[in-house]
């Protein structure tokens, strides 16, 4: 448990180095506040919880843009973060890439976000997506949708926003395929591009039944 691996603040304080045995390495592309959210999902707790019992004050836009949009923590922080999860100087430079914080939705792709060639089973958070420098993706137009800061705020960790997200796609899939009932009769609902649509999915396992 997280309470085990890190003997929580008071041996923080005492000087005790504790290990959080259960964080993933960042995937090379990876914004910090998705693999942050990952590290809480992995632990099942809130992504509050989880800089409250590291004793690390998260970055956060003022606007309240929500936590998958941080930016890395203070150097001091940082460091502390780094010898809890056994970083190396590379995983560093990743989660510490200079980031335009965001207020407001984020853009990003669906079917990158859970389909990923690495790992199949952790979808993450790229950092393109955090910076919005471009279109989501060029090759999945259709899968393209936005998460708004309430949708992140109300979900406290990664893999818990990722089932909001799950639902909310099969709900526009069922849609895309015609698969709509009013005033008691089928209706065929045309297929529109997701643009500006609410989407997600925190099981890759039930992500690629839907999906692929």
């Amino acid at each position: 448990s997280l309470r085990e691996d890190l003997h929580l603040q008071d041996r923080a304080h005492a000087g005790h180095t504790s290990v959080w045995s259960a964080a993933p390495r960042p995937f090379p592309d990876e914004a910090f506040g998705g693999w942050f959210g990952r590290v809480a999902g992995r632990y099942g707790i809130a992504v509050d919880e989880l800089a409250a019992a590291a004793d690390v004050r998260l970055n956060l836009n003022p606007e309240g843009s929500g936590r998958l949009a941080a930016a890395a923590p203070a150097s001091r922080f940082m460091s502390r973060l780094a010898d809890l999860c056994r970083l190396g100087p590379e995983d560093v430079l990743i989660l510490n890439r200079p980031v335009a914080l965001q207020a407001g939705c984020l853009s990003y792709c669906y079917q990158c976000l859970v389909l990923n060639p690495r790992d199949v089973f952790s979808p993450y958070w790229k950092d393109a997506w955090i910076e919005g420098r471009a279109s989501p993706c060029r090759e999945h137009p259709r899968w393209v949708g936005r998460v708004s800061p309430t949708d992140m705020q109300q979900n406290r960790n990664v893999p818990r926003l990722l089932r909001l997200l799950e639902r909310s796609w099969r709900r526009i899939e069922r849609k895309r395929r015609g698969i709509g009932w009013r005033n008691g009769g089928a209706r065929r609902v045309r297929g529109r591009g997701s643009q500006g649509l609410r989407i997600s999915t925190s099981d890759t396992r039930h992500a690629h039944k839907a999906n692929v």
